[in-house]
């Protein structure tokens, strides 16, 4: 699936491949605070990661990509808002979503798309259909220490893009999203998953 969208605001790209895009913000002279730091992630991906799943270096996504629930039941996670709502002219499911700060399982910290320190506790959420430069799957991360939205953006005849933003509480980085990102966001047709 190709996409175009006009980022937000000038963003660091850590992680750029076939189906996946990272970005975040929140630097301070060059260094990254993760205490105030924000990221934004577009995924195609396969599905949800189980707590045993979720600690891997190599995690899968053994759970379907639209049973939210089974990876909630699976995880130590907290559902502050799940709604359906439109947003620059399409249906989009949106999740907000906490992990268990009493949470023991911990996906691995450290740097390329990993958890940050300070964001733990921190959990894969699934595996896109792309692999590293050395050939693993690398999912994306779901953040504790602050409030972390899902949006489930269709595709006709397919699992939704995923689209992750993570902020601090009270940050109007999601709004900053919806009306830049999203609203500017272009999806075109589908295409097979890439074989890793």
């Amino acid at each position: 699936v190709d996409v175009e969208f006009e980022p937000p605001r000038d963003m660091f790209l850590p992680t750029h491949r076939a189906g996946v895009i990272l970005m975040i913000d929140g630097f301070n002279n060059g260094v990254f605070l993760p205490e105030t730091g924000v990221a934004l992630g577009l995924t195609r991906w396969g599905g949800w990661s189980t707590r045993e799943e979720a600690v891997s270096d190599d995690p899968v996504a053994s759970i379907d990509p639209n049973d939210i629930d089974a990876w909630v039941a699976a995880n130590d996670i907290i559902v502050l808002n799940d709604e359906t709502r439109e947003i620059a002219g399409r249906t989009a499911r949106v999740i907000d979503i906490t992990v268990d700060p009493a949470s023991t399982v911990q996906a691995s910290t450290g740097v390329d798309g990993r958890c940050f320190e300070l964001w733990e506790p921190c959990f894969h959420s699934g595996v896109p259909a792309s692999a590293d430069e050395e050939g693993r799957p690398r999912a994306p991360w779901v953040s504790g220490q602050r409030v972390t939205r899902f949006y489930l953006l269709p595709i006709e005849g397919s699992a939704p893009l995923l689209l992750e933003v993570g902020a601090p509480p009270g940050s109007t980085w999601f709004d900053e999203v919806e009306s830049t990102f999203i609203d500017s966001l272009v999806i075109g047709p589908d295409a097979p998953p890439i074989d890793l």
